[in-house]
């Protein structure tokens, strides 16, 4: 079934600026999986979500991934499975950010 979300900006795009990650090199959220090893890839990540999960902003961040169906890279603490996942269980919630 497709989905119906739409892009949305979830009010003002302003949570970016008190994002941890905001002024920082994002290629730690952004693994390349054909580049390395998958030792190292779970470790790129395990340190991309730490970041996460110290940030005033992670639930903002992690909203804004998913009403947007971004693929690709880490936000809010989560890779694009595991925010299907997230998204599976809280579809209440995310349907009613886009009204």
């Amino acid at each position: 079934m497709e989905s119906t979300y739409t892009t949305v900006r979830l009010g003002s795009d302003s949570w970016i600026e008190d994002a941890r990650c905001k002024g920082m090199d994002l290629s730690v959220f952004f693994i390349d999986y054909d580049v390395i090893d998958r030792r190292d890839v779970m470790k790129q990540a395990e340190i991309a979500k730490e970041y996460c999960y110290s940030c005033p902003v992670q639930q903002q961040c992690l909203d804004y991934a998913i009403v947007n169906k971004v693929k690709y890279g880490i936000w809010g603490g989560m890779n694009e499975k595991h925010r299907r996942k997230h998204l599976n269980s809280n579809k209440n919630y995310y349907e009613s950010l886009c009204k």
